[in-house]
This record gives structure tokens, sequence and C-alpha cells, in this order.
């Protein structure tokens, strides 16, 4: 069951074993192989590979949102003319603020959606070092740390 997620949503991957997981949850995951152009983009990693990505996808007139910032000092170079004239609109998501995180805390309350559709493991405190090694490697998706 995809919660939260409008009907022809695509996620973007570029590790398999990262799709098979988003797959086992129904969305539709696929690889940068097989670009389909889109009216909403979000760029969720810090990667010149993946804002390029998303710039090849986005349709005429959509809209890219990046939620996450490239190295700080990083010259990014950008087809300023094919933006223009497909007239695309750059945003930028820092990060949910309270109401956000109120409507995300409900639905988790209302169990409308569940943790292990967004995380793909549970760590302790002491293994956080370990869990963020692991997702710089792509090695591991998400981790979510258990205070209990």
């Amino acid at each position: 069951h995809m919660a939260m997620l409008p009907s022809g949503t695509v996620g973007y991957e570029l590790a398999e074993d990262r799709r098979a997981w988003a797959r086992q949850y129904g969305w539709d995951a696929r690889g940068p192989e097989h670009p389909a152009e889109a009216d909403v983009v979000f760029v969720t990693p810090g990667t010149e590979r993946a804002v390029a990505t998303a710039l090849m996808i986005a349709a005429p007139g959509a809209r890219v949102v990046l939620f996450a910032p490239l190295a700080p000092g990083l010259p990014t170079p950008l087809d300023l003319s094919g933006l223009y004239f497909r007239d695309l609109r750059i945003s930028f998501s820092y990060s949910c603020g309270p109401e956000d995180t109120l409507a995300a805390f409900r639905a988790f309350e209302d169990k409308k959606v569940r943790a292990e559709q967004f995380v793909s493991e549970f760590i302790k405190l002491d293994e956080l070092p370990g869990a963020y090694e692991r997702m710089r490697a792509g090695k591991t998706l998400k981790p979510m740390v258990l205070f209990s």
C-alpha cells in the first residue's frame, strides 16, 4: 500500500537494492535508465548527478524542488537557456516546519502510515556512526534511531 503518494508518483534510484526495497511497498521505483517526463520533481540527494537527472526528466513548465543542497562553494553548471525555454521553476525545501511535523505525527498515530514504509532499518543510538557510514556508502537507505 503506497502511503501519501499521489497516483503517477515515480521514484528514481541508482542502487537496485534500494529500488527493490521501495517496490516491496508498492512504489514505482526506477533506475535513471528509464526516464519519463514529470511535472514535479523532488531531488532528495545533494549530488550533481541527481540535479542533472531531475532537470533532464522535468517536463516543460515543471517545478524542480531541491531538498538537499550541493556541497558549499561547488560551482554548478546550468544550461540557463534550456531552463528558460522549457520554463522550469527551481525551488528549495530546507526541511519541514511544525505543521508538517504535526501532520506526519498524526499520520503515524492514526496508523495511516508505518515507519517501515519510509525507514530501511531500526538502530540504537550507539549504532548511529556505523549506520551513517553505511548510508554514505549507499548500503542502507534511511535508518531510524530507537531510543528505548
